[in-house]
């Protein structure tokens, strides 16, 4: 549902930009994120039965790992606010019966309180139009003891995943480049 998108901006940025681009690259970009995945899914402790939320779930990866470990009587809801990669996401997971796709934007969608057992993120929630809004909203989603998993980086101007490249350029060129002007 389309109008409960808050965040324009990144939804446009999404399902134009980014998201087609995302899809194109979807193993090499799994494969680039692993190390950092298998760390998100090792201290969420996903278990048989667990109901999981995953908050920005892209082209579904980490929903369709994390329907692997829930089992038969677990379930995954992954959520994006991009119709681009969710769209792909349903297709290359259809035959997953414990696994749904939801289009919503994590800020302000009304998830169901307390039916939660995990909420994880690879890379989703730094994206947020309001964090604390968001992160408020996610919690209520959350069952008693439930756990909140995510990964996500800082500003990009201290994240070497987008300077070290610029970095080396510059060492070896003596040629500057623009320095990184907007998050993505």
């Amino acid at each position: 549902m389309k109008q409960d998108i808050v965040n324009i901006e990144q939804s446009e940025y999404w399902n134009q930009k980014s998201g087609p681009k995302w899809v194109k690259l979807d193993p090499p970009m799994n494969e680039r994120f692993s190390i950092l995945t298998d760390e998100l899914f090792s201290r969420a402790n996903i278990k048989a039965d667990d109901k999981v939320l995953d908050i920005g779930c892209g082209a579904g990866e980490t929903s369709f790992r994390a329907s692997q470990l829930v089992g038969h009587s677990g379930h995954v809801t992954g959520a994006d606010i991009s119709e681009t990669l969710l769209s792909f996401a349903k297709s290359k997971f259809s035959a997953i019966s414990n696994l749904d796709f939801n289009l919503c934007d994590a800020q302000n969608h009304q998830f169901e309180q307390g039916r939660f057992d995990k909420v994880i993120s690879r890379f989703g929630v730094m994206f947020f139009e309001n964090p604390v809004e968001a992160f408020k909203n996610i919690c209520l989603s959350l069952k008693e003891n439930g756990s909140l998993n995510f990964v996500c980086w800082s500003h990009m101007t201290e994240n070497e995943f987008f300077t070290e490249g610029a970095d080396i350029i510059t060492k070896y060129t003596q040629k500057h480049l623009l320095p990184v002007t907007r998050d993505p």
